[in-house]
């Protein structure tokens, strides 16, 4: 109590010596006292009232921003996985594997398993021909890292191939329908003769290596189409009665019950 006594007697002090001072200078000066106001609690609640309301407005467009670079992340991923068929296709008179290359022969084998690069570090089973030819800068298994990883997605260890990412096993009926040759023994494919390569939906979004689009970026799916642009295929636009070129065999996707593009050829 008696510091406070001090304290308050000091200030009042300092201020009489402040207001002799100014006297002394002429009429001409004005004091300006200084006073320490705070905020009411009516005031209090208006400011934190604006600040929810800018927040909830900025939110979203940074919720759209951040969804926006995981779509442009995996279609980067794409960019980088699909060009391997259209080099394999290059290297091999035109010949490219499907999801299941020689399927039903001893040396049945995956996608991810053939095309991947040992160098980059591979089951040792893995890495002699038919797989690990090196078309693919991914490493096998790859555990959904680097270029197999969608980040829309949160991993799932137990699917087969250890990739977000996957094409059809109905290559047959996209033979068909691009008008174009397939060896039904080896499961291969002529990719150089596919007759429109700019419809068909190469490989894309899916629950694992073949089948099973996946539309998990705000209702649409990256994909990678064999004439090698990129786009994100709209779930609302691909359905079976859609007028898009779509493909009776590919499988419907579990939860929205619609069709992928397949590439038919136009009659």
């Amino acid at each position: 109590m008696h510091r406070i006594f001090s304290e308050t007697k000091q200030m009042l002090h300092n201020e009489t010596l402040i207001e002799n001072f100014a006297s002394r200078l002429g009429g001409g000066v004005k004091l300006i006292r200084i006073c320490r106001q705070y905020f009411t609690l009516i005031e209090l609640l208006v400011v934190i009232a604006i600040i929810a309301i800018l927040a909830s407005m900025l939110l979203p467009a940074l919720s759209k921003a951040r969804d926006s670079a995981v779509t442009m992340n995996c279609l980067s991923n794409l960019k980088q996985l699909g060009p391997a068929w259209q080099l394999y296709s290059d290297d091999f008179d035109g010949w490219a594997p499907d999801a299941l290359p020689y399927y039903g022969t001893p040396t049945a084998t995956q996608w991810p398993k053939m095309m991947n690069d040992p160098q980059l570090g591979t089951v040792s089973n893995y890495s002699q021909p038919p797989n690990g030819l090196g078309y693919l800068p991914l490493k096998y298994p790859a555990n959904y890292e680097g270029l197999a990883s969608c980040r829309a997605r949160p991993p799932f260890k137990e699917a087969a191939g250890f990739v977000d990412y996957g094409m059809t096993a109905h290559m047959s009926s996209v033979a068909t329908n691009c008008r174009t040759y397939y060896d039904s023994v080896n499961k291969f494919i002529r990719f150089d003769r596919i007759s429109t390569p700019g419809n068909l939906c190469w490989l894309a979004d899916a629950y694992s290596y073949y089948n099973g689009i996946h539309y998990r970026h705000n209702g649409g799916a990256a994909a990678f189409f064999a004439d090698g642009h990129l786009e994100v295929i709209n779930m609302r636009r691909v359905t079976p009665t859609s007028a898009r070129n779509i493909q009776e065999g590919f499988y419907r996707d579990s939860i929205s019950n619609r069709w992928p593009f397949n590439g038919k050829a136009e009659k």
